[in-house]
């Protein structure tokens, strides 16, 4: 397995039939430059950097800068989707 990347190992079927995490995008809205993104996973198997590990699946509110996924995973959707709105809230403007 040394120098495979994860969709190679799961392309070439090397979990041999385990479950692998889907993950899917549940809503999304762009604030400051970034786009932020409410998502869930399944539970099996997803790539963490070029190796797997396993989940028992997750929700959670993540943006992307400079190529890294960041954010915070929760166990739950309302969790996920309050970070989403706490995060993306627009800016009061203050008045003078």
């Amino acid at each position: 397995m040394s120098g495979n990347t994860h969709p190679k190992i799961i392309d070439a079927g090397a979990l041999n039939g385990a479950p692998i995490s889907k993950t899917t995008t549940l809503d999304s809205r762009a604030k400051n430059g970034r786009e932020f993104f409410v998502i869930h996973a399944t539970a099996g198997y997803e790539a963490a950097g070029a190796m797997l590990r396993r989940t028992d699946g997750y929700f959670g509110c993540v943006f992307y800068q400079q190529g890294a996924r960041n954010g915070r995973l929760t166990k739950t959707e309302a969790e996920a989707r309050a970070l989403f709105q706490m995060w993306t809230a627009p800016e009061e403007v203050a008045r003078g």
